[in-house]
């Protein structure tokens, strides 16, 4: 549970880390920035349409949104049958090229038009909070996929304790043969049944798990 915890206040420190480098850059422009745009389809800022794919610049980094998840251009993608580079030149379907500055977007039918930053910034962060997310969810998954292993080893080895057990208790009868007494033969009974149903109660546990993991 602590682990767990600390998991997820790091996490959250690591959403409000990436929430203010995004508005840093936002609000300290690199110097690419600041230099001449290539010529755009009007000069006029043109809202990103929710239902369109685009393959946007800003800030030096190049991303591609589409069916309305956004994901930043590493290596070389394929989007609509155009390349797009890391460093925002776009191969176009018809054997064109183009390079994107800071402030464009290309849209789908190949047309460069200038955006709103200020607009794309809720976008990043937005997926940056969602990678964040994912990784949390991938972190808990793993540490319960750890704790039901650590569990089952837990179980087999208490399994192997109670059959140990059962199978001192047989030797000792056996030595002992037709020297053991009533009491001692009644104590042994006992014992033995008592290991028995220790052992179809961690079987029965063991099951439970092994069905557990195998739903996820």
């Amino acid at each position: 549970m602590k682990t767990h915890l600390l998991k997820i206040i790091f996490l959250n420190v690591l959403v409000f880390a990436c929430v203010l480098t995004v508005f840093a850059q936002e609000k300290n422009p690199s110097a690419s920035s600041r230099s001449k745009k290539e010529p755009v389809n009007g000069s006029q800022i043109q809202p990103l349409d929710p239902d369109k794919d685009y393959v946007i610049m800003t800030e030096g980094e190049t991303y591609i949104r589409k069916n309305g998840k956004l994901m930043e251009v590493k290596n070389d993608r394929m989007i609509e049958g155009m390349r797009v580079t890391p460093q925002g030149k776009v191969f176009k379907r018809d054997g064109s090229q183009c390079i994107l500055e800071n402030g464009q977007a290309l849209t789908m039918e190949g047309k460069v038009i200038k955006i709103n930053e200020s607009q794309f910034l809720s976008e990043r962060m937005k997926a940056m909070q969602e990678q964040c997310m994912a990784m949390m969810e991938a972190s808990i998954e793993t540490e319960q996929n750890l704790s039901m292993m650590n569990e089952k080893i837990r179980l087999l080895n208490k399994k192997t304790e109670l059959l140990n057990k059962k199978m001192n208790l047989v030797n000792q009868q056996m030595s002992k043969g037709k020297k053991v007494s009533k009491d001692e033969q009644e104590t042994l009974n006992q014992t033995m049944a008592g290991l028995d149903q220790e052992l179809r109660d961690t079987e029965v546990k063991l099951q439970q798990l092994d069905e557990e993991m195998t739903r996820r």
